[in-house]
């Protein structure tokens, strides 16, 4: 859990609302190539990365994980916050994970996030995995 609340926290820091998706879509793409997986951006700015599948599972049917990477951007009453441009600001207090003054973009960015952690393990046994992240579901 530790992982994906890691890959939350960055993400977070990326704007993502519906019809701003380049920077995450690229980061998405960014974390593909690092780890030498295969990824594709559409003009939509839909990621797909490929990761291959752990050594002895080559044979399994491949498994597809999906999360869409855009945010419903909504703020409180008199709160100064361009949703185009800058970070979300993650509070956490009393076991809580809170945003100050805004959305958390946790729907669907923990599912970004939960799919970062199983793409960035090197522990899991699994088939191909194929994360397809769409854009704009907010929308």
């Amino acid at each position: 859990m530790e992982r994906v609340l890691e890959f939350f926290a960055e993400i977070s820091k990326i704007p993502r609302g519906s019809g701003n998706t380049d920077g995450i879509s690229e980061y998405c793409v960014n974390f593909a190539k690092k780890r030498g997986f295969e990824a594709l951006r559409d003009g939509f700015n839909n990621v797909i990365i490929k990761k291959p599948a752990a050594k002895g599972c080559e044979m399994a049917e491949p498994v597809m994980l999906q999360a869409h990477l855009d945010m419903v951007c909504e703020k409180e009453d008199g709160k100064i916050f361009d949703f185009a441009s800058d970070p979300i600001e993650l509070t956490e207090k009393d076991g809580w994970l809170t945003a100050n003054g805004t959305t958390l973009g946790a729907d669907d960015g923990i599912g970004v996030a939960m799919i970062m952690a199983v793409l960035d393990s090197k522990d899991l046994l699994h088939p191909e995995i194929e994360a397809v992240f769409t854009t704009d579901e907010e929308m």
